[in-house]
């Protein structure tokens, strides 16, 4: 994929964790405020990216930040595909997404909380939202089948190690090591919301755990965005990856029954529903040793597999 890096030019200074913040910009106005107080905080390293179509003096903005490493990508690429770069780049295991529309202050991540959450060794720490009024936005999503639909439902998520199925906004602290042994962003996912939530499923179905701290919080500087649940093409890429995958006696595998639910919610004609089936099918069978659980012991079991690692 075609980018442009402008490597830091000086390693941050005083640096007490190992954490690389990772800034998704797209042209906000603030971002010179965001990244005084990026420096400000004590990550061991700072990565901004973005696409090209935001890019606007950026040598200046690198000689103003020297050590921040700048990422400018030159193709049309998902939200997804953005993380799965810059997580490449990124020296540290733990890799905390940010968004630019996020108010940063001078301490996001303390040392005693960073330790905490690396001890734990969840796939993710997802940290409470508010909204610009200091509202508190949702968090915690439990999946739930009611007659045979899969849907999220909100919980509390009061408790401090919660689980949750799905990272709003992707904000959340990534184990790198984690995240590429499930495999990143599915570039094949264009939406946003389906794409987010087929890692997290994924990352469930797989044996890993994304855990809520309610002691890390961040809040929005303008308005909150909103998911886009439409249940288009990418729903059905989803649908496919989490929702039909069975775990057997000799690990997951997809039904022949499958197809016609699939094929029912598809629109699709006979032949092309079929090679989309298909492919899944054998996605589900090359990784059909990675899958600890499937869906429905996930979302049947939801409360008793949460909860470890709750306090």
């Amino acid at each position: 994929m075609k980018r442009t890096v402008i490597p830091r030019k000086e390693k941050p200074r005083g640096t007490e964790i190992p954490v690389c913040a990772l800034l998704i910009d797209q042209g906000h106005q603030n971002r010179d405020t965001l990244l005084k107080n990026l420096v400000r905080n004590t990550f061991s390293s700072i990565i901004s990216i973005e696409t090209a179509g935001d890019n606007y003096n950026m040598e200046h903005t690198a000689n103003l930040f020297p050590t921040v490493t700048f990422i400018v990508v030159q193709e049309e690429v998902t939200q997804g595909e953005l993380i799965n770069i810059a997580v490449e780049e990124a020296e540290e295991d733990l890799v905390f997404v940010l968004r630019g529309a996020l108010r940063i202050g001078a301490q996001v991540l303390s040392k005693r909380l960073f330790e905490r959450i690396r001890d734990e060794g969840a796939f993710c720490a997802v940290p409470r939202l508010v909204d610009r009024d200091n509202r508190a936005l949702p968090v915690c999503y439990c999946p739930v089948i009611e007659n045979n639909r899969f849907t999220l439902d909100v919980g509390s998520g009061a408790a401090r190690g919660a689980g949750t199925v799905y990272t709003f906004d992707n904000i959340a602290l990534y184990s790198k090591r984690k995240f590429v042994s499930l495999g990143g962003f599915d570039h094949t996912i264009a939406a946003p919301y389906w794409q987010t939530l087929d890692l997290c499923v994924r990352a469930w179905l797989w044996g890993e755990r994304i855990s809520v701290y309610s002691s890390l919080q961040l809040a929005y500087e303008g308005d909150t965005p909103r998911d886009d649940t439409t249940a288009n093409a990418s729903y059905l890429r989803f649908f496919l990856k989490n929702i039909l995958p069975v775990l057997g006696p000799e690990g997951a595998d997809i039904p022949g029954r499958g197809f016609f639910s699939f094929w029912r919610r598809s629109g699709h004609f006979f032949f092309e529903a079929l090679a989309q089936f298909r492919d899944a099918r054998r996605w589900t069978r090359q990784n059909r040793g990675r899958f600890v659980r499937d869906i429905g012991t996930l979302a049947a079991s939801w409360q008793d597999i949460s909860a470890q690692g709750q306090e």
